[in-house]
């Protein structure tokens, strides 16, 4: 049932771009990794959309690599923790990259960092984007130590995250504190607390997402590949519903 639900929103992207699979659709993902093997996290989801990323390491070299191909990508997942750059600054050059992949999200591209809610980890993108700026992080019991700690969607729904209706993940980091009034961030998805664990910031026709899980779930990733399907489109997505998947003549509408 889940895969027949699966193919129905996917029936909506072909819509816009001739295919009914995220390959199909030439969704093209960059994803760079700063420790270990982190980015092997997403390996399933990308098996399961049929994506094949490129891969870069987070340091001033494989930043200037990606950089040096950003219109190759349309989507990229940033995995900095911990070390990222051996401790030294991820952009190459801090005046070049930066105006580089500002450019690049506002003609369309989505970025995606996890651990964002450390500093350190997303210095680099206040760098490219000032509007992050001024966000703060604590922690809260619903962190990845608690049993019962999960994330939910806000309600009403969040249009980025809006195939399944409900995603729930069981562990997560110290979250965002609620961005201050007049801060560029919205919220997309929050714990079990009610505190902020995934923002997005729009840029142009593309955005930022900042996230304190790294959401290697397969769920996830179809929603971001589908926004950036829809981001390089040059449509933003207002609103998603669908009704309840049951058994049964009729049921799925």
């Amino acid at each position: 049932m889940r895969n027949l639900a699966i193919g129905v929103w996917r029936l909506v992207i072909g819509a816009l771009c001739a295919g009914t699979a995220f390959a199909e659709c030439g969704v093209r993902v960059a994803v760079l990794n700063g420790r270990g093997d982190c980015d092997k996290d997403f390996d399933g989801a990308l098996t399961a959309c049929a994506v094949t990323p490129e891969r870069f390491a987070c340091t001033a070299e494989g930043m200037a690599d990606f950089v040096s191909k950003l219109d190759n990508f349309d989507l990229a997942l940033v995995v900095p923790l911990f070390n990222y750059a051996g401790g030294k600054n991820m952009l190459a050059d801090d005046a070049t990259d930066s105006a580089a992949i500002r450019g690049w999200l506002e003609k369309g591209g989505v970025l995606m960092v996890s651990e964002a809610n450390y500093l350190n980890v997303r210095g680099w993108v206040e760098k490219i984007a000032p509007e992050v700026k001024g966000l703060t992080t604590s922690k809260c019991t619903s962190s990845q130590w608690a049993v019962l700690g999960h994330v939910s969607n806000v309600e009403p729904l969040f249009p980025v995250r809006m195939f399944p209706n409900v995603i729930s993940e069981g562990d997560s980091w110290p979250h965002f504190d609620e961005p201050p009034a007049g801060h560029a961030a919205q919220v997309m998805a929050r714990c079990s607390e009610g505190k902020p664990v995934s923002l997005l910031f729009d840029l142009g026709k593309g955005s930022i997402i900042l996230t304190s899980l790294r959401q290697p779930a397969t769920e996830t990733l179809e929603n971001n590949l589908a926004f950036a399907c829809l981001k390089r489109a040059g449509l933003k997505l207002k609103d998603f519903s669908m009704s309840p998947v049951a058994v049964g003549a009729g049921k799925l509408r």
